[in-house]
């Protein structure tokens, strides 16, 4: 398989002696690919600002910018955010560089094939972007967010990038926080512009919100509730009014 970033030859064989029983159809050779994630919960993080803010119980999770994860048990994956444990050794490998406390790196614009620095970068460096960040005019692909498919662009057209990015990232769920009962909802991309994060990115950080409204009493030193529509500008956020 391959993507923007690096490539990893997988390879096949029988088990055992009976070699009728090889199975190499493509159902087979998906279930083969999906890597270990039965094994590392970090796996299900896709970008990385969700995956170096997670943990699980004593797991926490870093990031692999500028390639896949290989593990010593699995094999190379297309997974990108792993698990590990303080103090103990890493039970995969990252070809570039593994991220655990910022994501500040290069991402391309690919209009004009320069790399530049980014606060969530895709590359760790700018040599590592600079041999990627080539125009490939029949590579160029941008997601349709209604039948979550990637089309054929050019590049410097909105949301335009290379086929594998846009393979790794057009199917994904997008959810928005309700912030009234704290639980994130999945929306639709395509018609809500503000259908921005991912589920896991929406998840993490969905919290509730106090929506009420308070006003000051100069005389008690204490916020009143109130009514905005009739309590003029004084009736402000209860939390804010707290302060």
């Amino acid at each position: 398989m391959k993507d923007t970033e690096s490539t990893a030859w997988v390879m096949w064989k029988c088990n055992g002696n009976d070699k009728t029983k090889c199975d190499f159809s493509p159902k087979q050779l998906a279930e083969d690919l999906r890597g270990p994630n039965d094994i590392d919960s970090c796996n299900k993080y896709p970008d990385c600002h969700s995956c170096i803010t997670a943990r699980d119980a004593d797991v926490l999770c870093g990031w692999c910018q500028g390639g896949t994860l290989n593990y010593k048990d699995a094999g190379q994956t297309k997974f990108k955010c792993g698990g590990y444990k303080a103090g103990e050794p890493y039970k995969f490998t990252c070809p570039r560089a593994f991220k655990t406390e910022d994501c500040q790196g290069y991402n391309c614009n690919w209009s004009n094939s320069t790399c530049v620095f980014a606060n969530e970068g895709q590359w760790p460096d700018e040599d590592a972007c600079k041999k990627v960040c080539k125009i490939d005019p029949k590579g160029m692909k941008v997601c349709n967010t209604t039948t979550k498919k990637c089309d054929d662009c050019k590049a410097g057209d909105p949301g335009c990038n290379t086929d594998a990015y846009c393979q790794a990232s057009c199917n994904l769920t997008y959810s928005k926080c309700n912030d009234t009962i704290g639980v994130c909802k999945e929306c639709d991309r395509g018609s809500d512009p503000n259908c921005t994060e991912t589920k896991s990115v929406c998840d993490a950080g969905c919290k509730i919100h106090d929506h009420s409204k308070a006003a000051c009493n100069k005389t008690s030193g204490k916020c009143k509730e109130c009514d905005p529509q009739h309590s003029g500008k004084g009736c402000i956020p209860k939390a804010s009014c707290d302060k």
